[in-house]
Formats: C-alpha cells, sequence, structure tokens
C-alpha cells in the first residue's frame, strides 16, 4: 500500500438499495450529501452504522479495509461525495445546521436623543427599553463634575455605575459610554446635567 494518498468520489444510491464500494484505504469520511437523511456504512463486513456529513470513521494504526457498503434508505435517490486515504483527512469546514437566525439589515443608528437630568432628583430620567436594539451610546454633554448614575433599576448617584466623576472638572462633553443592552436604562444626576444618548440598531 502507498504511505498515503486522499481519494474522493461522487455516488448515487438509489432509494432502498445497497452498494458496494471497493477501496483499499483505512479512513473514509463523507463530505457531502443531496438529501437530509443520513446513509449507513459498513466497513468490510462490519454492522452498518449512519454516517452523518462530515464524520469520519478511521481503522486502528496497521489495519484497513478493502470495501465498504453503503445503504441508502430514503425514499429518494441519495447522491453522496465521499472520500478514502490511507492517513487522516482533515475537513476545515464550518457546517451549521437547524435554523440560524442570520441579520439581514445593516445597523444603523438613531439620532442623538437628549435628556435632562435636575440635581436630587432621584430617578429622574431614563433611556426607554427597546428590543432591536443592540447597544447604546451615551454621554454626559453638559460640563462639570458632577456624577451622573445609571443602571437597570431604579437607581441612585451612590449605588448607580458612573457616566461622570467627580476631578474631571469643566471637562466638556466626554467620550461616549458604550452599554450593550436593550432594557430600560435609569439615570440621577448629582447636579443638573444634559444626558444624550444614541442607539445602534
Amino acid at each position: 500500500m502507498p504511505k498515503s494518498f486522499f481519494e474522493p468520489m461522487t455516488l448515487t444510491i438509489p432509494a432502498g438499495s445497497l452498494r458496494q464500494v471497493p477501496f483499499q484505504a483505512n479512513f473514509v469520511t463523507l463530505l457531502e450529501n443531496n438529501l437530509s437523511t443520513n446513509p449507513q456504512v459498513g466497513i468490510g463486513q462490519a454492522y452498518r452504522g449512519t454516517l452523518k456529513k462530515g464524520i469520519s470513521v478511521e481503522l486502528p494504526e496497521g489495519e484497513h479495509f478493502t470495501y465498504i457498503q453503503i445503504y441508502n434508505p430514503a425514499a429518494s435517490d441519495m447522491t453522496i461525495e465521499i472520500a478514502f486515504s490511507i492517513g487522516r483527512i482533515i475537513d476545515n469546514r464550518l457546517v451549521l445546521e437547524g435554523t440560524i437566525d442570520v441579520n439581514d439589515t445593516a445597523a444603523s443608528l438613531v439620532s442623538p436623543v437628549p435628556i435632562t437630568l435636575n440635581a436630587g432628583n432621584s430617578y429622574s430620567g431614563s433611556i426607554p427599553a427597546n428590543v432591536d436594539r443592540k447597544s447604546l451610546l451615551i454621554s454626559v454633554v453638559t460640563p462639570g463634575n458632577d456624577n451622573v448614575a445609571f443602571g437597570d433599576e431604579n437607581v441612585d448617584v451612590g449605588t448607580g455605575r458612573g457616566l461622570l466623576r467627580n476631578g474631571y472638572e469643566n471637562s466638556g462633553v466626554l467620550t461616549p459610554l458604550e452599554l450593550k443592552t436593550s432594557g430600560i436604562v435609569y439615570m440621577e444626576a448629582e447636579g443638573d446635567a444634559v444626558v444624550s444618548y444614541v442607539e445602534l440598531i
């Protein structure tokens, strides 16, 4: 036997039929199948087992087979691509099955929306929930060094997470904070503030 080789072939097996394929190898893999029904494959005289697309069978080192049996249990003809080798076949494809959610529209930005927060007024503003939202960009657009707090439930400055911290002084507009949430966001200001947010949909 040669040290290594790789031989793919395309076979059509009629509905309910068994086909024997002579080939000397120690590794077999099913690359393609035009049906959702899986073929039943037996190595030599071994018991036939279901072989799904992308699955391989390898005999122990030093052993090889001289033929395989392929049975089509479906009511329709089955066309498969199967590969034989001496040595392992590496299939680097990613196979996805079932229902896969795909975003078929490009992300878009909703225009900035300002919120005025009054000093000392707990829960003075909120950003409503939006199930289509991927993330929020939140900025404090008034200068100052007073805290603005936010959270996913009613918050106050003492317990919320801060957008603007003491020590920034009159620094003006800060780099926006991105929140990956589709839920409601509550805010409260230690001093008068204007907060602006942009939604990424």
